[in-house]
């Protein structure tokens, strides 16, 4: 079986995890300035209202494409616009966590069952909005 979810916007990677010394006591927590809980939320939303049954406890193989706007370096008027590899800024890895934890309890138990899949980051071609395609199959 499989789902498809399309999340419009930019995507936002996961931010590390950041230490900090209160009161002589060292504690950890996850910045959330870069609106990655507003992303993780609309996820959450999309895969809830596409997602029907129990949440899955089996092997599963998930693939991300991450779309980004194009930046203004690489905008022509007249030439085509297809679109491009991102390799500047954001990593793969973060992307794809901060995808996996969004659909942690939602779709499945835990996200160590995610055994297989593709990611993948692209500038956006000519006429093309920022979005993230989530394909799942158990």
């Amino acid at each position: 079986m499989e789902l498809l979810l399309y999340i419009p916007g930019e995507p936002i990677s996961q931010p590390r995890c950041r230490a900090t010394c209160f009161g002589g006591k060292s504690r950890l927590y996850t910045p959330t300035k870069n609106g990655i809980a507003e992303y993780k939320a609309a996820i959450r939303i999309e895969a809830a209202r596409c997602f029907e049954g129990p949440m899955l406890d089996c092997p599963i193989e998930v693939d991300c494409i991450f779309v980004f706007s194009r930046p203004k370096r690489l905008q022509w008027k007249t030439r085509p616009m297809p679109r491009l590899p991102m390799t500047a800024l954001r990593d793969r890895d973060n992307l794809d966590k901060a995808v996996l934890d969004a659909l942690t309890n939602v779709v499945w138990t835990n996200d160590k069952l995610v055994f297989d899949g593709r990611v993948s980051k692209w500038y956006a071609d000519g006429g093309e909005q920022p979005h993230t395609t989530i394909m799942i199959r158990w």
